[in-house]
């Protein structure tokens, strides 16, 4: 907490807003930022996943899952994009087929705080249903990536 503070006592914030408003400018200009023209996205690839290996690695990448899974996001990051001398902050976005929203998660990463990337999980539940899902990504809540993979109903036991 001190740590923020004098961060913001030397007159840093100003720069840090300064940055972030540029940034939205230039998605903005950048003829609307995912909406069919040219964008800004620090998002270099999204794998969906259910295991990891002893290396960290996914083990099974795929688009599709069924209902009583956890699906996993690995969000490798474009580092050329996002800077390491600033507070970044992300949220990621799970979206139901029915459009509403199924989980959030806010990622804070502090000025000098190297990171590659950013992952999340979430339980398939019967109760929301099947179909495709979106994530979503959103950089200093602008959005800035999204994906999509499906979820199928549970398989008939295989025994």
């Amino acid at each position: 907490m001190r740590r923020h503070l004098r961060l913001y006592a030397r007159g840093d914030w100003q720069k840090n807003i300064l940055i972030k408003v540029l940034l939205v400018l230039a998605c903005i200009l950048s003829t609307g930022c995912g909406r069919g023209g040219a964008s800004i996205d620090p998002i270099a690839d999204v794998i969906f996943y259910t295991h990891l290996s002893d290396q960290r690695k996914p083990l099974d990448p795929r688009s599709k899952f069924f209902i009583g899974e956890r699906v996993r996001a690995q969000i490798s990051l474009d580092t050329a994009l996002v800077k390491d001398d600033n507070l970044n902050v992300w949220h990621i976005q799970w979206i139901r087929p029915d459009g509403r929203k199924r989980y959030k998660k806010q990622i804070t990463h502090a000025p000098g705080e190297s990171r590659t990337s950013l992952s999340s999980s979430i339980k398939l539940h019967a109760r929301h249903g099947s179909g495709k899902y979106l994530l979503q990504v959103y950089y200093f809540r602008l959005l800035v990536h999204e994906e999509r993979f499906n979820v199928l109903a549970a398989p008939a036991d295989q025994s």
